[in-house]
């Protein structure tokens, strides 16, 4: 139990937050209740029913045991040793335990109370495990119905929708998923999910969820960050992959995506927890917490009432001070103390448990959690159909939406006039969030009826939910029409004809932003399926039905309307039908200006580059300007670029030039050209990179060019120059930007003998690629029998690894040290450094590699040992005890899988392996190597990167964050994590043990 350690917190003192490397609010303070001795790795939390924090990783689940009361953990009870794949959610509830993982939602048991498993979990509900965006949350809601939070590469199965009553059949991307109390039952409550990792009531009984950005497409039009969304049935919150789309996200605008709560910009979440105590201030009562792995934040946000759903103002609660390694993975509220319990991990990075709690006055007396309020019952009683219709024309906007949701769930309950009354109330309101509801009503009643049952004369916004409940493509009845004073030929007007007249008629700025909306779902929507994964993904068709021309042609010409977003929409809606009118050309050019936002500018290029049109001159010149301007705006901004930002960006020009063939000329011939952002462009074919090196060189010569411009993109364009032009540059730089890699296939067309040293230096630390060209380029000079020569093969033939994947290089190496030697080793380094050992005595210390370690005698010491008297089951506890585990775990471990890696290498091999881990790395297991701004150097292998960063594993528990503008130059490294030393710990007997449990593991 953790409430002694109230008393413990007193007397801590606040400066143990600052001593854990984390910040908070005053008042707060945090303690680590667990280290990575007890818990490693932790990918989810939860808390038993004595209050016992649980946590679980790959390959377990453990209870944390604070046996003397005084507040810390002493002890990890192991639990269970699945899910295999480590759960990403679990719930404790009486004597069961919930867990996400391995087959699916699982379920122990533990009715004896001995906090052990009772034996292998019951599998509940099949579902896709394991991956960062497959399955992850559990939450019982206040409705009885068990609640499952899955992320959109979780093939979610048919029988997710099995009750008649789901409000989704067909979901996109991830989704919030119930189950009936007896698990009979499932239903799709809700999809348009990223990857979504937790969720939580509120006491109001509303669903909160914490979804994860568009990461990759940063600096581009669709990004949209990490977001908060209210979570209401039915409801899709815009994220269309993989069934749709791959990276491109619909304007927050649509009237068909349901708006966040608010944008939380980069990062990825993970816990979701709401304050439902009272320990801390008021000012938390009833708001949540949000975990962020990626900046190790944590979040807090106010709700606050905005009309039928919440807005607000996100503060930070938690951040690390400096690069303390706090990755936030899940939390939860402890129901007697009030404290918020916090784990981190992921990644394999370390994992630790941590209580933040309030210090200060006592905010009151009862500490214990509030229930939650049941504010959507799933089941039906006779007693609520008079209460729902007076509660659908109330004056509060949050029982309005309730009471729809609900006659929306019980339709057959109630009858048509019941329900167009309940619609009448409610169709001009504003808020998406009741528009949300009210659409879904309509869509039950059907059409023919409406004249009937709904008022005469509508206002513009109840006209576009009437549309909306059209299927686009069908005709608008003619009492509709007159319904709704639209001015459309009886019985034949379709849709796409009916909004455009509204448009273009209406007044009411909503009314014209959905109008414009039913226009594009009318002529197909976005994302046609042949252009999935490319910059065309929003402003392409999905279908393609006949477009009549008439309405499209008064759109046209109503271009531009001066309003903003209804410009940005409307050049789109021309950009997915591909309208050949060269009047629009110079209207949408117009819209790029020097003060104009760049990711605006990139929308209306792309829209431009849709349109089939001639383009003048002038036209050409002023499309160049604008898309060399946009990495100028975008540096002004300090905007970061992702991964995706380059490879659309190279496909709107390859699109631009099928539109434009004398674009690519333009381009590389303006005055703006050559700048670093500028190299993608020359990636496309259409771009002559031949011209495009010439300007660069041009640039390069000149006293002023930066040395951080200098990239191995650039020296890969500079290769299509003639090497008199490029080499002398190459070889007066070596050494001093780190490119040496990039530099070598230059160097290696027509080597020079000046060239042999810097040949030998990259041939011992390049990648596979690099190591095959400059053994080539020095057989080209002639393989010498000098000791430095030979010893640079050698040392590459062990930096290359074993996998099958360089087998190549490594019989290139083979054949051209047989040549130089007249031996025959093949591909057998060890052979060949003992040749080389025998052959060059004195020079033996250039095979050595990176180790100065004495492995001799390690050798007359491996020689003494019984390896016969080894015990596997010591030599676990010996690996356990050295901390190999850390780094030689899961499918994320930062060293190779060592299961069957007896099989593989000798003793000896294993042995020198242990002894001098910089000796042979893997170009898998590299680290890289980064300099900062203060002058400090990091060395570690990434395990995540983007435009904002690096995260960077250090150590078996040791992570570093690394800020992009800290970053002054980063390399790939030639040492393993591995440290050094671990066998001068143990004595002969240990060393015999651990290698019998080594030989014991089987693939």
């Amino acid at each position: 139990m953790l409430i002694p350690a109230l008393l413990v917190c007193l007397l801590v003192g606040e400066d143990q937050s600052e001593q854990l490397g984390l910040r908070l609010p005053k008042g707060f303070e945090a303690i680590e209740v667990a280290g990575s001795d007890l818990a490693n790795d932790i990918y989810a939390l939860t808390l038993d029913p004595k209050g016992r924090v649980v946590v679980a990783g790959r390959g377990y689940i453990r209870i944390l045991s604070d046996d003397d009361g005084d507040g810390v953990a002493d002890r990890a009870i192991p639990f269970s040793d699945v899910p295999k794949n480590g759960a990403m959610g679990l719930l404790w509830e009486g004597d069961s335990l919930y867990a996400m993982g391995d087959a699916g939602l699982i379920r122990f048991t533990d009715k004896d109370g001995n906090d052990k498993a009772d034996g292998p979990p019951e599998l509940i509900f099949p579902f896709k495990t394991g991956g960062e965006h497959s399955a992850h949350a559990i939450q019982r809601g206040p409705d009885g119905w068990l609640y499952v939070l899955v992320g959109n590469h979780s093939g979610i199965p048919k029988k997710a929708s099995s009750s008649e009553k789901s409000p989704i059949t067909k979901p996109l991307a991830g989704a919030v998923i119930r189950l009936s109390p007896d698990f009979s039952q499932a239903e799709i409550v809700a999809d348009g999910f990223r990857n979504a990792y937790d969720m939580d009531f509120t006491p109001a009984g509303d669903l909160f969820v914490y979804d994860s950005d568009n990461e990759r497409c940063v600096s581009l039009p669709w990004y949209a960050g990490t977001r908060l969304y209210h979570v209401v049935p039915g409801g899709h919150y815009s994220w269309q992959s993989p069934e749709r789309a791959e990276t491109w996200r619909p304007p927050v605008e649509y009237f068909d995506e349901l708006p966040p709560v608010c944008d939380l910009g980069r990062g990825s979440p993970t816990g979701v927890v709401t304050y439902r105590n009272s320990q801390f201030p008021e000012k938390y009562h009833d708001g949540i917490f949000l975990l962020d792995w990626t900046f190790g934040r944590i979040y807090f946000i106010p709700l606050q009432q905005d009309h039928a759903s919440y807005k607000s103002e996100p503060e930070v609660f938690v951040e690390p001070t400096g690069s303390a390694g706090f990755a936030p993975t899940d939390g939860a509220v402890h129901p007697e103390t009030g404290d918020l319990i916090v784990s981190i991990g992921g990644r394999g990075t370390r994992g630790a448990v941590y209580r933040i709690r309030w210090t200060g006055d006592a905010t009151t007396s009862d500490i214990g959690p509030r229930p939650l309020a049941n504010n959507q019952p799933l089941d039906w009683s006779e007693d609520r159909k008079k209460r729902l219709l007076e509660l659908a024309e109330a004056n509060n906007p949050v029982k309005r939406r309730l009471a729809l949701e609900a006659m929306r769930r019980f339709r057959d309950k109630f009858s048509d006039q019941q329900v167009a009354g309940a619609i009448a109330t409610s169709w001009s309101s504003p808020d998406p969030f009741l528009r949300h509801a009210v659409v879904r009503l309509l869509e039950s009643l059907p059409v023919e009826k409406w004249p009937a049952h709904l008022p005469k004369n509508p206002s513009d916004r109840a006209a576009c939910l009437l549309l909306r409940g059209l299927t686009p493509g069908d005709a608008v009845p003619s009492s509709l029409a007159g319904m709704l004073g639209l001015a459309t030929k009886e019985n034949s007007a379709p849709l796409v004809a009916a909004a455009t007249d509204l448009f273009l008629r209406t007044s009411d700025p909503l009314a014209k932003r959905e109008a414009l909306r039913l226009v594009q779902l009318g002529v197909g929507d976005q994302m046609d399926p042949s252009l999935k994964g490319t910059v065309w993904e929003g402003y392409s068709r999905r279908e393609k039905p006949p477009v009549p021309p008439e309405p499209i042609a008064r759109l046209v010409k109503a271009y531009p309307t001066g309003d903003a977003y209804l410009d940005q929409e409307l050049a789109r809606l021309f950009g997915m039908l591909e309208i050949e009118d060269a009047g629009l050309l110079d209207p949408m050019l117009a819209k790029i200006t020097s003060d104009s936002d760049p990711l605006d500018d990139i929308h209306t290029l792309i829209c431009l580059a849709r349109l089939p049109s001639k383009r003048t001159t002038r036209q050409t010149e002023r499309t160049a300007a604008a898309l060399l301007n946009v990495g100028i705006k975008l540096d002004d901004q300090q905007a970061n670029r992702d991964r995706n930002w380059w490879r659309r960006i190279q496909e709107l020009i390859e699109g631009m030039a099928d539109r434009d063939p004398s674009l690519p000329k333009a381009l590389v011939s303006h005055p703006l050209f050559g700048r670093p952002d500028h190299l993608v462009f020359t990636r496309s074919p259409v771009i002559d990179r031949a011209s495009a090196a010439s300007r660069y060189l041009d640039d390069i010569n000149r006293d002023d060019f930066n040395d951080e411009d200098w990239t191995a993109e650039l020296i890969d364009l500079l290769g299509e120059l003639p090497s008199e032009k490029v080499v002398p540059l190459l070889r007066d730089r070596w050494g001093e930007l780190g490119l040496e890699e990039a530099s070598t296939p230059i160097l290696a067309r027509e080597p020079a003998e000046e060239d042999r040293e810097r040949l030998r230096e990259v041939i011992g630390f390049g990648s596979p690629s690099t190591i095959r060209l400059a053994a080539g380029a020095l057989e080209k000079l002639g393989l010498q029998e000098d000791p430095e020569s030979v010893a640079a093969l050698v040392v590459a033939l062990g930096q290359l690894g074993r996998e099958k994947e360089v087998e190549p290089a490594r019989k290139d190496l083979g054949k051209r040290l047989a040549k130089v030697s007249g031996k025959e080793h093949g591909t057998d380094v060890e052979a060949w450094r003992k040749w080389f050992q025998a052959t060059h005595p004195d020079q033996a210390a250039l095979i050595q590699g990176r180790s100065s370690l004495d492995w001799p005698a390690w050798q007359e010491r491996f020689a003494a040992i019984d390896w016969s008297k080894g015990d596997a089951e010591r030599g676990a506890q010996v690996f356990r005890q050295s901390k190999c585990l850390a780094c030689h775990s899961g499918a994320r471990a930062l060293g190779p899988d060592l299961a069957g890696a007896a099989g593989r290498f000798s003793r000896e091999d294993l042995l020198r392996a242990i002894v001098d881990p910089h000796r042979d790395i893997s170009d898998r297991y590299r680290t890289t190597m980064v300099a900062t701004a203060d002058g400090e150097i990091i060395q570690g292998m990434i395990i995540y990167q983007s435009a904002d960063g690096m995260i960077l594993q250090t150590g078996p528990n040791e992570v570093k964050r690394v800020n992009s503008d800290q970053i002054e130059t980063k390399r790939r490294g030639t040492k393993s994590l591995m440290p050094t030393g671990l066998l001068d710990r143990l004595n002969d007997d240990q060393i015999a043990d651990l290698i019998a449990y080594l030989t014991s593991l089987k693939k």
